[in-house]
């Protein structure tokens, strides 16, 4: 041991920085499995504090980048200016990053907070999620994310696997569109080969059980009004608001998405406001001369 130290630091007690370079490089060619590793009690794991430019960069094939197990109050914390917090390059193993909680207490197991004073046209995004398919299949399935909330259990007043809120506070407001939630679809230039596939913004699934025999209310979507802080807002809306909002669809026009059809109504869905079931009514005529 007091060779190693002695090639490390010398006899001054100066580290030399070459050494310590090379006994790394020896030190992980020759055995050493993990990048970092703690299993101990520490009150932060990994900290990077200052201006840098990749804080931790992982490269190369890793079965385990990072492992950090065992009571921790901060398990990585990055500070400061940064390029890049953490960078995961190169191959990696079933998940690049992997955050597991097997009891979780607290409200949140993976937050992001931020903010942001930008005031040009710049698209300022919390979290950005991109996924490129770069070959061509019949056969695979793509998901950019997924959410699942799994439950066997009872639930408590509510429960949702996505939620997205947009909150205003006292004086927020937007100079164009504002939503909760946004579905874009960018359809490509030219036609799809053979036409194949079926497109649309916004896709509702219902998987029901062969052996389901329940008769609770079930739907393909529920709406529903409330007040903050008392209930004249709810007044104002029910005077002015709308079940839908469509723009685009251009003047009622004959064989048109949106047309004038007086044709008697031959069919009816069932909706329900408040309660009580209505029947819309529905005709199959496509209105070609009115």
């Amino acid at each position: 041991m007091k060779r190693v130290v002695d090639v490390l630091y010398g006899l001054k007690g100066y580290p030399n920085a070459d050494m310590f370079a090379a006994f790394k490089t020896d030190f992980f060619a020759n055995g050493a499995t993990p990048g970092v590793v703690m299993d101990t009690t520490v009150a932060t794991g990994i900290s990077v504090t200052g201006a840098t430019t990749t804080a931790v960069s992982l490269g190369g094939t890793a079965t385990t980048g990072i492992a950090i197990s065992g009571a921790k109050t901060v398990g990585i914390s990055i500070t400061g200016a940064t390029g890049a917090g953490i960078t995961i390059a190169a191959t990696t193993g079933a998940h690049g990053f992997s955050v597991i909680g097997t009891s979780q207490t607290e409200n949140d197991l993976c937050e992001i907070i931020t903010a942001t004073s930008v005031t040009s046209a710049a698209l300022m995004k919390a979290l950005n999620v991109v996924l490129t398919a770069s070959a061509s299949s019949a056969s695979n399935m793509l998901e950019t994310a997924r959410f699942t909330l799994s439950s066997a259990v009872r639930m408590g007043v509510y429960a949702n696997a996505v939620n997205g809120k947009l909150d205003l506070t006292t004086a927020g407001y937007a100079v164009g569109l504002a939503g909760a939630i946004c579905a874009e679809l960018d359809l490509p230039s030219t036609d799809p080969v053979g036409s194949a596939g079926t497109y649309t913004c916004f896709e509702a699934e219902l998987g029901i059980p062969h052996a389901y025999t329940s008769g609770v209310p079930v739907s393909f979507m529920n709406m529903n009004v409330w007040g903050i802080g008392g209930a004249n807002g709810v007044g104002k809306f029910l005077d002015v608001g709308y079940i839908f909002d469509i723009t685009g669809v251009g003047a009622a026009a004959a064989s048109h998405i949106f047309q004038a059809n007086t044709d008697q109504p031959t069919h009816a869905l069932r909706i329900r406001i408040d309660g009580v079931a209505y029947f819309m009514l529905l005709t199959s005529a496509n209105n070609g001369t009115e």
